[in-house]
């Protein structure tokens, strides 16, 4: 049996049993929707300020966690793609209210706008197959 549960927002609070379905939806749709091209250029000066104090941080690529369904065909993982510079320039933008308010205005969701960041917990009482 599977635990899973996504710090924040997202849990999934049940057991899930070895049969249960997990699966993946990696989709342009559930990366981070952009914003008025003021915030997107502050954006990028948020980044580049950072690296001036820290030319040993990079941008790479993530997975933004969107939602979770938990359905009777399985639990589904919403995924789009972002990066350690959107995260940097959305979550610790001296602005992130406002960015937060931006995605409730423009899209109905608080948390579209910003990279959210979620950690994926599982434990398992056994060992995979894997072969």
């Amino acid at each position: 049996m599977f635990a899973v549960c996504i710090s924040q927002y997202l849990i999934i609070p049940r057991i899930i049993k070895m049969d249960t379905l997990l699966k993946v939806m990696l989709s342009v749709g559930y990366n981070r929707k952009p914003l008025p091209a003021s915030h997107e250029a502050a954006i990028d000066e948020i980044w580049n300020s950072r690296l001036q104090g820290n030319p040993t941080l990079w941008n790479g690529s993530k997975f933004r966690i969107a939602s979770v369904t938990d359905g009777s065909d399985g639990v589904t993982f919403n995924l789009g793609i972002t990066s350690y510079k959107d995260f940097i320039g959305t979550n610790w933008s001296p602005n992130a209210k406002t960015l937060r308010r931006l995605g409730d205005q423009d899209y109905a969701n608080s948390q579209v706008c910003v990279v959210i960041v979620r950690r994926v917990r599982m434990m398992s009482n056994k060992a995979p197959n894997i072969q």
